[in-house]
């Protein structure tokens, strides 16, 4: 939403944007305003930061949200497109091709800012949750300028998953989150070390699939034609390198098994806009 209304609303291209809902930009969380907060709540902040107040469209939302998944299709025949402001694309081609990949997403991510006049980040992994902490970490550092590649060096993805807090997981609710707490796992590190039968007991399968795919090993297939499963498969978020993905009554699939040879790549919209290169 940021991105659209400062390219909708020239002038405020070099103003801060703090959009409420559906969700709380970074912007916003700098302000200390929550996602969805009625605005009667927050005037003080609004007269004291000079914020402007717009009306949602979700209309204009939805046609740029077009747009850009329309010009991600130039980069790869295979989107899924997630939501409004979420996709996953396939890389595959370019895995172990660090610098290739790299320079792909800089034309990737200048093609939409090009074309759409959106900006987004880009970060680039094994699966799709390690992919959306990739673009976690390009979101919020600005030296990897919108684009960032997870390591493959042990040392390198140690730091970065002991400063992701388990509640900022993709996939990671706010009751499995108070749960892991309560068992002293409180990053992202601790969560992908954990022994499999601690999770598998209180989150089942999804829990397991999840520290696979902490461990690099994708077990979240791109769907390219949504099913009734898939929003399962991705809200819930979670996998194991001995387990394939499973429907709602926790069946396994043999044509869904895990695997650590596909390569992720995600990218995020101003706001919260993520597309997953797959």
């Amino acid at each position: 939403m940021t991105g659209v209304l400062k390219d909708t609303a020239p002038h405020m291209l070099w103003r801060d944007c703090a959009p409420l809902t559906p969700k709380a930009s970074q912007e916003a969380k700098d302000l200390g305003i929550a996602m969805g907060v009625p605005v009667f709540k927050i005037k003080s902040k609004i007269e004291q930061h000079q914020i402007e107040v717009y009306s949602s469209n979700y209309v204009l939302y939805g046609d740029m949200s077009a747009r850009v998944m329309a010009t991600l299709s130039h980069f790869s025949p295979d989107v899924e497109i997630y939501s409004i402001d979420e996709a996953f694309i396939d890389l595959s081609w370019l895995k172990n091709r660090d610098d290739e990949l790299e320079q792909y997403a800089e034309q990737m991510r200048a093609t939409v800012m090009m074309w759409t006049g959106i900006p987004i980040s880009i970060g680039i992994a094994p699966t799709k949750t390690l992919a959306k902490i990739a673009n976690r970490v390009a979101k919020h550092n600005s030296q990897h300028h919108g684009v960032f590649i997870y390591p493959q060096s042990e040392s390198e993805q140690e730091a970065i998953l002991k400063a992701i807090a388990v509640e900022d997981i993709w996939g990671i609710g706010r009751q499995y989150s108070s749960w892991l707490h309560s068992q002293a796992i409180t990053e992202a590190l601790s969560l992908r070390n954990i022994p499999e039968w601690v999770i598998q007991k209180k989150m089942g399968i999804v829990g397991v699939r999840l520290i696979a795919e902490l461990n690099g090993i994708s077990c979240l297939p791109l769907e390219l034609a949504p099913t009734k499963t898939s929003h399962l498969c991705l809200s819930e978020l979670s996998t194991s390198s001995k387990v394939s993905c499973s429907d709602e009554r926790g069946s396994i699939h043999p044509r869904h098994q895990c695997s650590s040879q596909t390569q992720s790549a995600a990218a995020e919209y101003y706001g919260d806009y993520d597309f997953y290169p797959y």
